[in-house]
Protein backbone atom coordinates (compact mmCIF):
# COMPACT_ATOMS: atom_id res chain seq x y z
CA UNK A 1 0.00 0.00 0.00
CA UNK A 2 1.03 3.72 -0.11
CA UNK A 3 0.03 6.96 0.47
CA UNK A 4 -0.28 10.34 -0.88
CA UNK A 5 2.44 12.58 0.08
CA UNK A 6 0.60 16.63 -1.62
CA UNK A 7 4.20 17.41 -2.62
CA UNK A 8 5.40 14.27 -3.84
CA UNK A 9 2.92 11.50 -4.58
CA UNK A 10 3.81 8.29 -5.27
CA UNK A 11 2.92 7.19 -8.93
CA UNK A 12 2.72 3.93 -10.71
CA UNK A 13 4.19 3.81 -14.05
CA UNK A 14 2.51 0.60 -16.34
CA UNK A 15 4.35 0.53 -19.17
CA UNK A 16 2.51 -2.54 -21.03
CA UNK A 17 -0.70 -0.45 -20.39
CA UNK A 18 1.12 3.28 -21.02
CA UNK A 19 -0.35 4.05 -17.83
CA UNK A 20 0.44 6.77 -15.04
CA UNK A 21 -1.89 6.67 -11.63
CA UNK A 22 -1.67 8.61 -8.62
CA UNK A 23 -1.27 5.59 -5.77
CA UNK A 24 -3.85 6.36 -2.82
CA UNK A 25 -5.58 3.49 -0.93
CA UNK A 26 -6.16 1.39 -3.60
CA UNK A 27 -3.93 -2.41 -3.56
CA UNK A 28 -0.78 -1.73 -5.99
CA UNK A 29 -0.53 -5.95 -6.74
CA UNK A 30 1.40 -6.29 -9.88
CA UNK A 31 2.00 -2.67 -10.34
CA UNK A 32 5.84 -1.22 -9.38
CA UNK A 33 5.21 2.39 -7.44
CA UNK A 34 7.75 4.66 -8.21
CA UNK A 35 8.64 7.96 -6.86
CA UNK A 36 11.05 8.68 -9.60
CA UNK A 37 9.34 11.73 -11.66
CA UNK A 38 11.90 10.91 -14.52
CA UNK A 39 9.74 8.13 -15.19
CA UNK A 40 6.54 9.60 -15.58
CA UNK A 41 8.21 12.55 -17.72
CA UNK A 42 9.82 9.56 -20.12
CA UNK A 43 6.58 7.74 -20.13
CA UNK A 44 4.08 11.01 -20.60
CA UNK A 45 6.64 11.90 -23.58
CA UNK A 46 6.40 8.66 -25.60
CA UNK A 47 2.94 8.65 -25.48
CA UNK A 48 2.84 11.59 -27.24
CA UNK A 49 5.18 11.17 -30.04
CA UNK A 50 8.16 12.59 -28.00
CA UNK A 51 11.22 12.57 -27.00
CA UNK A 52 13.35 12.60 -23.30
CA UNK A 53 16.93 13.49 -24.54
CA UNK A 54 20.26 13.84 -22.56
CA UNK A 55 21.27 16.65 -23.99
CA UNK A 56 21.45 20.83 -23.50
CA UNK A 57 19.09 23.00 -25.25
CA UNK A 58 19.86 26.29 -26.49
CA UNK A 59 18.14 29.17 -28.57
CA UNK A 60 20.07 31.78 -31.02
CA UNK A 61 18.52 33.97 -33.36
CA UNK A 62 14.80 32.22 -32.80
CA UNK A 63 16.35 28.85 -33.75
CA UNK A 64 16.44 26.14 -30.91
CA UNK A 65 19.46 23.88 -30.78
CA UNK A 66 19.78 20.70 -29.43
CA UNK A 67 22.83 19.87 -27.58
CA UNK A 68 24.28 16.63 -27.54
CA UNK A 69 26.96 14.36 -25.74
CA UNK A 70 27.83 11.77 -23.27
CA UNK A 71 28.77 12.80 -20.05
CA UNK A 72 32.10 14.76 -20.07
CA UNK A 73 31.73 16.27 -24.03
CA UNK A 74 31.27 19.44 -22.78
CA UNK A 75 27.38 20.03 -22.54
CA UNK A 76 27.50 22.06 -19.59
CA UNK A 77 30.89 23.99 -20.40
CA UNK A 78 29.49 25.15 -23.78
CA UNK A 79 25.73 26.00 -22.00
CA UNK A 80 27.78 27.99 -19.54
CA UNK A 81 29.66 30.00 -22.08
CA UNK A 82 26.77 30.43 -24.29
CA UNK A 83 24.66 31.98 -21.08
CA UNK A 84 27.72 34.65 -20.47
CA UNK A 85 27.84 35.61 -24.11
CA UNK A 86 24.32 35.60 -24.89
CA UNK A 87 21.80 35.78 -21.20
CA UNK A 88 19.05 33.47 -20.89
CA UNK A 89 19.77 31.74 -23.97
CA UNK A 90 20.55 28.06 -22.63
CA UNK A 91 16.74 26.11 -21.72
CA UNK A 92 18.87 23.50 -19.59
CA UNK A 93 22.05 22.01 -19.53
CA UNK A 94 20.85 18.48 -18.44
CA UNK A 95 17.96 16.77 -20.46
CA UNK A 96 15.16 18.83 -23.03
CA UNK A 97 12.00 17.04 -23.94
CA UNK A 98 10.81 16.98 -27.22
CA UNK A 99 7.51 17.17 -28.95
CA UNK A 100 5.82 17.50 -32.10
CA UNK A 101 4.72 21.01 -32.56
CA UNK A 102 0.64 21.18 -31.97
CA UNK A 103 -1.36 20.54 -35.04
CA UNK A 104 1.65 20.36 -37.20
CA UNK A 105 2.20 17.07 -39.46
CA UNK A 106 5.16 16.41 -36.45
CA UNK A 107 7.85 16.88 -38.92
CA UNK A 108 8.01 20.24 -36.59
CA UNK A 109 9.40 20.11 -32.97
CA UNK A 110 9.38 22.21 -30.38
CA UNK A 111 12.23 21.55 -26.96
CA UNK A 112 11.44 22.49 -23.54
CA UNK A 113 13.45 22.24 -20.71
CA UNK A 114 13.52 19.50 -17.71
CA UNK A 115 13.61 19.95 -13.97
CA UNK A 116 16.95 18.31 -14.43
CA UNK A 117 19.97 20.45 -14.30
CA UNK A 118 23.99 19.95 -14.40
CA UNK A 119 27.01 21.89 -13.43
CA UNK A 120 26.07 24.98 -15.42
CA UNK A 121 22.96 25.17 -13.01
CA UNK A 122 20.54 25.77 -16.20
CA UNK A 123 17.06 25.47 -16.21
CA UNK A 124 14.67 27.54 -17.11
CA UNK A 125 10.72 27.62 -18.07
CA UNK A 126 11.12 28.13 -21.59
CA UNK A 127 10.83 26.58 -24.94
CA UNK A 128 11.93 27.14 -28.55
CA UNK A 129 11.24 25.41 -32.28
CA UNK A 130 13.87 22.94 -32.66
CA UNK A 131 15.89 23.49 -36.07
CA UNK A 132 19.36 21.49 -35.33
CA UNK A 133 20.89 18.57 -33.66
CA UNK A 134 24.29 19.64 -32.84
CA UNK A 135 26.66 16.86 -31.64
CA UNK A 136 29.78 18.13 -29.55
CA UNK A 137 33.19 17.12 -29.70
CA UNK A 138 36.06 18.65 -27.54
CA UNK A 139 38.91 20.27 -30.33
CA UNK A 140 41.77 22.98 -31.22
CA UNK A 141 39.90 25.15 -33.56
CA UNK A 142 36.10 25.63 -33.67
CA UNK A 143 34.49 24.34 -36.72
CA UNK A 144 30.95 22.75 -37.83
CA UNK A 145 29.71 20.02 -40.22
CA UNK A 146 26.61 17.90 -41.18
CA UNK A 147 26.28 13.86 -40.64
CA UNK A 148 23.93 11.80 -42.20
CA UNK A 149 20.68 10.35 -40.27
CA UNK A 150 22.38 7.19 -39.51
CA UNK A 151 25.55 8.53 -38.36
CA UNK A 152 23.27 10.97 -36.14
CA UNK A 153 21.43 7.87 -35.25
CA UNK A 154 24.03 5.41 -33.43
CA UNK A 155 25.16 9.21 -31.66
CA UNK A 156 21.83 9.65 -30.59
CA UNK A 157 20.81 5.95 -29.37
CA UNK A 158 22.92 6.70 -25.65
CA UNK A 159 21.54 9.41 -24.90
CA UNK A 160 17.47 9.06 -25.40
CA UNK A 161 15.46 7.49 -22.88
CA UNK A 162 13.39 4.82 -24.09
CA UNK A 163 12.19 1.80 -21.58
CA UNK A 164 13.30 -0.82 -24.37
CA UNK A 165 11.96 -3.45 -22.31
CA UNK A 166 8.36 -2.50 -23.04
CA UNK A 167 7.22 -3.77 -26.69
CA UNK A 168 5.04 -0.60 -26.99
CA UNK A 169 6.70 2.11 -25.16
CA UNK A 170 10.45 0.45 -27.71
CA UNK A 171 7.86 1.07 -30.54
CA UNK A 172 6.60 4.59 -29.86
CA UNK A 173 10.32 5.34 -29.00
CA UNK A 174 11.49 4.41 -32.34
CA UNK A 175 9.30 5.95 -34.46
CA UNK A 176 9.54 9.50 -32.33
CA UNK A 177 13.26 8.91 -33.56
CA UNK A 178 12.51 8.19 -36.90
CA UNK A 179 10.27 11.54 -37.01
CA UNK A 180 13.24 13.61 -35.85
CA UNK A 181 15.97 12.17 -37.96
CA UNK A 182 14.17 12.78 -40.90
CA UNK A 183 13.03 15.90 -39.95
CA UNK A 184 15.83 17.81 -38.02
CA UNK A 185 19.28 18.19 -39.60
CA UNK A 186 22.28 17.10 -37.57
CA UNK A 187 25.57 18.58 -37.55
CA UNK A 188 28.92 17.76 -35.56
CA UNK A 189 30.38 20.71 -33.51
CA UNK A 190 34.24 20.83 -32.72
CA UNK A 191 34.69 23.11 -30.15
CA UNK A 192 36.80 24.70 -27.91
CA UNK A 193 36.39 25.64 -23.56
CA UNK A 194 36.04 29.79 -24.73
CA UNK A 195 33.74 32.05 -25.00
CA UNK A 196 34.58 31.93 -28.89
CA UNK A 197 32.83 28.84 -29.32
CA UNK A 198 29.63 30.50 -27.96
CA UNK A 199 30.13 33.39 -30.55
CA UNK A 200 31.28 30.99 -33.57
CA UNK A 201 27.48 28.63 -32.91
CA UNK A 202 25.64 32.22 -32.69
CA UNK A 203 27.68 33.25 -36.29
CA UNK A 204 26.83 30.30 -37.77
CA UNK A 205 22.96 30.29 -36.79
CA UNK A 206 22.74 33.18 -38.42
CA UNK A 207 24.49 32.09 -41.89
CA UNK A 208 21.85 29.40 -41.82
CA UNK A 209 19.23 31.83 -42.48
Amino acid sequence: MATRDTAYPWVAVDGVNQEIRVCGSASLDGVVARSLWFNVAMLGLLQQGGLLIHAAGVELQGHGLLILGISGAGKSTLSALLDEAFPESVLCDERIALLPEEGSDESTWRMMRSPWESSAGIARRKTAPLSALVFLEQASVCEIHPISASEALQRILPLVSIDWKEQCLADCGVAALDRLLTTVPAFVYRFTKELEAAQYLDRWVGARE
